[in-house]
């Protein structure tokens, strides 16, 4: 299935056209020199050289005006696809402005040559820190032409001389030479990391599918069907099919620019959605809904029918029964007391006769499901009639009896009762705690908000309930985890982590509203943590805030501290927008306050560390803290 090329791994080829013919890039940096293009921008490096060429035809090396510079921007450029050269567009790197100026300065064009930095290879004397090393450095520095091995230019010039710029050996070595010496051509520009990237790797101008869609578990004939998506970066339309089991194949039902739809279910058995995002005209692939039931309109019944129960001496049973799946709401409303609850399909149910006052009186029975396609509502009324038993009005003192048995006078019984059922049901924390799991380590993030919405479909408006909650993220129940699910209304619930017998699984949240606006469809916000686990190498989204933007939190190795001069890690993070603080350790000191320590460098994707002193020795872990360009 097709995916967004800022979903792709960095190091991943992909394919475009050059003259008509695919051509090997590798996917080099997302967000690709974010404080200059801003975030979105993919940087992409050829494979392989086009071909051998002088950096300059002059013996100047000023890369701005260098034959080089000329030829990727006019004669390598119209090689590519008319389409792509509309989204290439311009990208703002740094450069130094050479011949006898070792001024590092911005330069705009549409291809490039990358940097000696870019590359990976340490700085000598005589050259500029022009942008960021490339997280594919090590794979770029051997480049090859025609399947062998082969020189490279850089952009670099040699600040201390007005001829010679740097370029990398077959080898992978670097060094400087006259720049009126043939090395190879290695275009590189960027493309909006929202482009298509399908099955066989090839770069499309098409819009991503959209990762997920939205449709009830459920729906009912006659009664309208809901469908929703999220919104694809880049797109500027969508297309909406639908397959029920009586059409014989896919139909359009809807085309725009909406990220939801809805229709009135006809008389069908199931039925299933399609949606394919698009940009100018240009369509990808289909993402598919999972299979939607549809059931009769005659989906709820309360047994029984309404009108007088007679005079009452046992308790009054009734079921409620639904050929659907979803869950069944009840409220009893007899006589004093009020309750709902959620029934079990066709289990019989039992109003106590002590529960009823005597005299004549009235039992309402309002039972409702959604089926995913809106509320369904039954009732059931009754009339009654409950006589208290009589005593004399002289006599002494003796134990009632009934057939030769000992009895406790009822209404005497009905003052003292009370031992049960003194709070209705989803309105307390005395029933049994209800275990929401995930069925395997693989499982969504979104199937489990699924089981969360059955469970609420369950409660009243705001009420609350203890659960057992084991979402993705605590997969394998390491320890008990109380969490407390509160339901405000459709469009809104929490289900928070108030304890665990495992620390590692404590504090975490989750929030269903909606979003981005008071009119959207109400979404589950993505899986927060208030205390992650911080095992290394992984990323925490947590509950802290930084100007209005999630904090997320992630533990790094760093490896072996450098010896008296810098050394690069790659943190890993994708989206980095803004740093919001960093601790570490140092051979099991404060890094921070460590006398070896020089300076802490902490970009878009490395993590720069420079020391005074030989500390080879000793390992460092750093616990970075951060927002992300994609909130």
């Amino acid at each position: 299935m097709a995916q967004q090329l800022g979903q792709v791994a960095v190091g991943t080829l992909v394919k475009l056209n050059e003259n008509g013919s695919p051509v090997e890039f590798y996917v080099a940096k997302h967000d690709y020199e974010s404080g200059l293009n801003g975030a979105g921008r993919t940087l992409l490096v050829r494979k392989e050289c086009y071909d051998n060429r002088v950096w300059n035809n002059i013996q100047v090396n000023t890369y701005a005006s260098s034959a080089l510079d000329s030829w990727l921007n006019s004669d390598y450029k119209n090689l590519l696809d008319s389409d792509f050269l509309t989204v290439i567009g311009t990208t703002k790197f740094q450069y130094t402005i050479g011949y006898g100026d070792k001024t590092l300065s911005t330069l705009e064009r549409a291809i490039f040559q990358l940097s000696r930095t870019e590359l990976g290879f340490t700085l000598p004397a005589d050259a500029n820190f022009e942008g960021n090393i490339l997280p594919i450095a090590s794979i770029l520095q051997k480049a090859f032409l025609n399947g062998e091995t082969n020189s490279q230019w850089t952009r670099t010039p040699n600040t201390s001389y007005l001829t010679s710029a740097f370029f990398v050996y077959a080898g992978g070595s670097s060094d400087s030479t006259g720049v009126t010496a043939e090395a190879g051509s290695r275009p590189a520009f960027t493309v909006p990391s929202t482009l298509s990237v399908t099955d066989d790797g090839t770069l499309s101008l098409a819009s991503a599918p959209p990762h997920a869609i939205t449709v009830p578990v459920q729906a009912m004939q006659g009664k309208q069907l809901a469908v929703s998506w999220p919104a694809v970066d880049g797109a500027d339309g969508y297309i909406l099919e639908r397959k029920a089991n009586t059409d014989a194949d896919w139909v359009q039902v809807y085309s725009g620019a909406d990220l939801t739809f809805s229709e009135t279910a006809g008389t069908w058995e199931s039925v299933q959605y399609r949606v394919k995002s698009g940009a100018n005209g240009k369509y990808g692939e289909y993402t598919i809904s999972s299979l939607v039931d549809v059931v009769p309109v005659s989906i709820l019944v309360i047994s029984g029918s309404d009108g007088s129960l007679g005079t009452l001496t046992n308790d009054v049973q009734y079921s409620v029964s639904s050929s659907g799946t979803s869950a069944l709401t009840v409220t009893e409303s007899a006589g004093r007391t009020t309750r709902t609850f959620t029934a079990t399909n066709g289990a019989t149910i039992k109003i106590p006769v002590m529960d009823l006052p005597t005299g004549s009186g009235t039992i309402k029975i309002t039972a409702s499901t959604n089926p995913g396609s809106g509320v369904v509502t039954v009732t059931r009324s009754w009339t009654y009639t409950k006589t208290a038993p009589t005593f004399a009005n002289t006599g002494s003192t003796a134990q009632l009896q009934q057939n030769g048995k000992n009895i406790f006078p009822l209404t005497l019984l009905e003052c003292v009762r009370g031992t049960e059922s003194l709070a209705p049901g989803g309105f307390g924390f005395g029933d049994a705690v209800q275990s929401i799991e995930t069925t395997s380590a693989g499982e969504s993030y979104e199937t489990y908000c699924a089981k969360v919405d059955a469970v609420l479909d369950g409660m009243p408006d705001k009420t609350a309930k203890l659960v057992l909650a084991y979402p993705p993220a605590v997969y394998g129940k390491a320890g008990t985890t109380i969490s407390l699910l509160y339901k405000g209304d459709a469009n809104y619930a929490v289900l928070s982590n108030i304890g665990s017998a495992d620390a590692g699984l404590c504090g975490w949240r989750m929030f269903k509203l909606r979003y981005p606006s008071s009119s959207s469809p109400a979404v589950w916000m993505p899986f927060e943590w208030e205390n992650p686990p911080m095992k290394i190498g992984v990323e925490y989204r947590t509950s802290e805030r930084y100007n209005s933007k999630p904090v997320y939190a992630k533990a790094i190795s760093f490896g072996q501290a450098p010896n008296a001069t810098y050394k690069d890690v790659s943190h890993g993070i994708e989206n980095f927008s803004q740093l919001v603080s960093y601790t570490g350790m140092m051979g099991g000191a404060n890094l921070i306050e460590a006398p070896a320590l020089d300076n802490i460098q902490i970009n878009a994707s490395n993590i720069r560390i420079t020391t005074n002193t030989d500390v080879s020795a000793s390992y460092v872990y750093l616990v970075l803290r951060y927002t992300k360009t994609t909130d």
